[in-house]
């Protein structure tokens, strides 16, 4: 039973939530860069980084190194619970969430194409906000993130 308590510990669902965004879209990028049809076969990110002027290849990149920075950030904060470590994931993960709010605002407005990939990627960064949210003992932090994200 001990074992079972140890194994569903809060942080371990973030960090869960985190590693396998960064893998999926490090799979993804490994795909196209094998001249392999990746994950998502839409052309919402290939339309949306031509008319952005930033390639998908480099949206995916960003978002890969974005799972696998914060999934660090939030290894370390676990394990030394310090204030400086939390503050920054909080500004990091916030600053995705916008981010994620003004590509997909984009997408779905302008563009009018819908990407599964950006969609899947928008509802990683729900469940880590939820997660987080879950972690620090704030649902405040749910509403912020997705006034946040709307804003974006």
């Amino acid at each position: 039973m001990l074992e079972i308590k140890r194994f569903l510990k809060k942080d371990y669902l973030l960090q869960g939530v985190l590693l396998l965004s960064a893998i999926f879209l490090t799979t993804h990028f490994w795909l196209i860069t094998e001249n392999m049809q990746g994950l998502c076969s839409s052309k919402g990110c290939k339309i949306s980084g031509q008319l952005l002027k930033f390639p998908e290849y480099n949206l995916i990149i960003a978002g890969a190194a974005f799972f696998w920075i914060l999934w660090l950030l939030v290894f370390f904060a676990c394990r030394y619970n310090k204030a400086i470590l939390w503050n920054t994931v909080t500004v990091v993960l916030f600053a995705a969430v916008a981010f994620d709010g003004v590509l997909l605002g984009f997408q779905f407005i302008e563009v009018k194409v819908l990407c599964w990939l950006c969609i899947g990627v928008g509802g990683a960064l729900l469940a880590s906000l939820v997660s987080f949210a879950w972690i620090r003992r704030s649902f405040l932090l749910i509403f912020l993130g997705a006034s946040i994200w709307c804003g974006g």
